[in-house]
């Protein structure tokens, strides 16, 4: 991702809330979940924290909401560069005619990895000129460029790409650029990087497993990865347990819904564990965030499960006081939502699964 500063850009993410269509009891709770989901995200939107804004961002566009594209042309003109950056590449994903000017103005900015990202989101708008200029900077020298330009590439849909990822695929020396090469092939709808999933699934970096199984959920047409993600269930690193339990879910499967649902509030006890594999002290820094990435993929994972047992659990997070829980709550509420189809949530259709 591009480097980072502070911005002091309010952003209004503006989305239809909706009314109830019932009063009856079963139509509350979901209604009133969905109210507070889209009053986090609004919140994190808004925040002073420009990762946490770009998060905010990044789970509307995921979600695919309907004012999302809306969203992307406010932070178009944030001072922090991932904000404009996350918001190119939104717009990569969700298109819309107004943001072409905005996105033109982006091409002369002085972060390489924005320039990148709009000129995906204008090649989606038409402007066929945009590929090979990525393409190019997949021979840039710097491995950050590189990798951008791979996940700006895997977003585009455009599978005449596929021929020159390929080669970076096959030789790449930075094995975190490849494995975004992998995930912008697979994008593409091209399976030949499916068995080095299973291979990076054994890898002694917990972070390629954890990606490895992260992909298997993203794959179209999906292949029968259920033995993997059943074995990665108990992978010794919770992260990759959690990212399993959350593919799982994608692809309709409910055998990780314990376990997320298990980490969302970790006992003492899991903590201590957590602890004890990292190396780390009670008062650490460190492990507070390491029980942050768990619980906010344990609040994701539950809305991919679709079980709707998760609404009270999601519910509780959403006011929880880390605000990285808080808005992973607001995304598993929102998600479980539309799968469970408790509450009508506006959308951009096709919606993911």
């Amino acid at each position: 991702m591009c480097g980072s500063k502070k911005t002091t850009l309010p952003i209004s993410l503006i989305i239809l809330l909706g009314v109830a269509g019932c009063n009856g009891i079963n139509q509350a709770q979901p209604q009133t979940l969905k109210k507070q989901a889209l009053e986090r995200l609004q919140d994190s939107g808004n925040s002073n924290d420009p990762l946490l804004t770009m998060r905010a961002v990044e789970t509307s566009v995921e979600l695919r909401l309907a004012k999302a594209p809306e969203v992307c042309i406010q932070v178009l003109s944030a001072s922090a560069a991932p904000l404009r950056f996350a918001g190119a590449l939104g717009l990569v994903q969700l298109p819309v005619p107004a943001a072409e000017e905005p996105l033109k103005k982006l091409l002369s900015d002085p972060d390489e990895s924005v320039r990148l990202a709009a000129l995906g989101a204008l090649h989606k708008l038409g402007k066929q000129e945009s590929l090979q200029e990525l393409i190019g900077a997949l021979k840039s020298p710097d491995q950050k460029i590189r990798g951008n330009a791979l996940t700006v590439l895997g977003r585009i849909g455009d599978k005449s790409a596929i021929e020159a990822i390929r080669p970076l695929f096959k030789s790449e020396p930075v094995e975190s650029v490849r494995l975004q090469a992998a995930e912008a092939l697979v994008l593409l709808g091209d399976q030949s990087p499916l068995p080095h999933l299973q291979l990076w699934q054994y890898s002694t970096d917990y972070q390629e497993r954890a990606f490895a199984v992260q992909l298997m959920g993203r794959v179209e047409p999906p292949p029968d990865f259920t033995a993997d993600l059943l074995q990665a269930l108990n992978d010794p690193n919770e992260l990759v347990q959690l990212q399993a339990a959350q593919s799982l879910g994608r692809l309709g499967q409910q055998a990780g819904f314990e376990k997320a649902l298990r980490y969302l509030n970790p006992s003492s006890g899991i903590k201590r564990a957590v602890a004890e594999e990292r190396g780390l002290g009670r008062d650490d820094l460190q492990l507070e965030i390491v029980i942050s990435q768990i619980r906010s993929l344990a609040a994701q994972a539950l809305g991919d499960s679709g079980r709707w047992e998760a609404a009270e659990s999601l519910s509780k997070a959403l006011d929880d006081k880390d605000p990285q829980v808080a808005l992973a709550a607001a995304y598993g509420s929102l998600k479980l939502l539309i799968k469970t189809n408790q509450a009508s949530v506006e959308t951009v259709l096709p919606s993911r699964p």
